[in-house]
């Protein structure tokens, strides 16, 4: 897959060709799925000038916001959105002003959330940019629908998706790929009921995502699924298609994918987690770990708390492997064992490595 960049946003070209680069390759690993590739990538040392350094001090921020760590993201927002905002990036400017209008709502400050979306809003209009004002737009429809303000939800999507030209072959459009006039559009049917008509459409994109290899895009289009056959009655499918999800999502820790769906998601959540209780499986500890932080409620299993990554790495250091032995059969980078075994340190309450398998010995984990 080749990145071309958005025509309005000033390109990478002329930058340190390392930098370019590494922002490339992470938004390539942020499009098809690999969160914490993108991470460890990010984190080599420079050169980080300019374009490249608010590039990826942005998509650091979408990594943690996708963690669910919304303290670090505005702590790193925070500093960065004074040159963002003064930027001529395009994607940095859209993923930065609604991360922000996101973290403010999370803490009930609504006016504030608004501000955001209002100031995106008129950056858009500023710069004659389409895309940055449909963002505002969208936002807004998400949140209405998820609200059951259907009407509000209707009247923003249809000022979005006036404007088309949003899927260029060729282009990578990142900070749109799941914020989406098509994704919003079937979130609304949703909601509205609309379910069969939901699932006729949203079947042919998953193939299109999954033929594109646009894993973040396909995880979202999964979760609509789910959510469009359980409205429709349909459990047994629901819950097909809810398990996919948590299996394309665990060992990456796709969480926030799935916390910003809200209570329609969750409730399919509890169901799930009702009807297969005791189970460690992978799915269903990520669906555990969901629950957590959704909604307060996980499923009773020691292991609930980690990823299904988290558990191979777990395992592989069990039986002595050493980091990079770990990397080699995970397919990972030593950065992101690292960052695994950090991870679990922190979920386990343990002060090392030893500490960790202790604990996971003495609870019968390792068995």
């Amino acid at each position: 897959m080749t990145l071309t960049t958005d025509c309005s946003t000033p390109a990478l070209h002329g930058l340190p060709s390392r930098g370019t680069q590494q922002c490339a390759q992470s938004i390539l690993d942020l499009i098809q799925g690999r969160l914490g590739g993108m991470f460890a990538r990010l984190q080599h040392d420079g050169p980080w000038p300019g374009a490249t350094r608010l590039t990826r001090d942005t998509l650091v921020a979408l990594f943690f916001y996708e963690r669910n760590e919304a303290d670090t993201v505005h702590n790193l927002l925070t500093p960065l959105f004074p040159d963002v905002r003064q930027s001529r990036l395009t994607d940095p400017v859209i993923i930065v002003h609604l991360l922000m209008a996101r973290l403010a709502l999370q803490r009930g400050e609504r006016q504030t959330w608004l501000r955001y979306l209002l100031e995106l809003e008129r950056i858009g209009q500023q710069r004659g940019n389409w895309r940055i004002q449909c963002s505002a737009w969208l936002e807004q429809a998400r949140e209405a629908t998820l609200d059951n303000r259907l009407d509000m939800a209707r009247q923003a999507l249809h000022m979005a998706e006036h404007l088309s030209d949003w899927d260029r072959p060729g282009s990578l459009l990142y900070a749109n790929d799941v914020d989406h006039p098509f994704v919003a559009r079937q979130r609304l049917r949703v909601a509205e009921g609309q379910c069969a008509q939901a699932i006729a459409e949203l079947l042919p994109a998953l193939d299109r995502a999954r033929a594109s290899r646009h894993q973040r895009r396909e995880l979202k289009l999964l979760l609509l699924l789910a959510m469009a056959h359980d409205a429709g009655s349909d459990l047994q499918a629901a819950l097909l298609v809810l398990d996919q999800a948590l299996d394309l999502a665990s060992d990456e820790g796709w969480l926030q994918s799935f916390i910003e769906e809200g209570e329609r998601l969750a409730t399919l959540l509890r169901r799930r987690a009702s009807l297969r209780q005791g189970q460690t499986d992978g799915a269903s500890m990520f669906c555990a770990e969901l629950l957590r932080r959704m909604t307060g409620q996980a499923m009773e299993t020691p292991v609930a708390a980690l990823t299904a990554r988290e558990v191979k790495v777990l395992h592989l250091l069990a039986v002595g492997h050493r980091n990079r032995v770990i990397a080699e059969k995970l397919f990972l980078s030593e950065c992101t064992v690292k960052t695994h075994l950090h991870r679990i340190n922190r979920k386990l309450g343990a002060r090392d490595r030893n500490q960790a398998l202790a604990i996971a010995r003495r609870q019968g984990w390792l068995d």
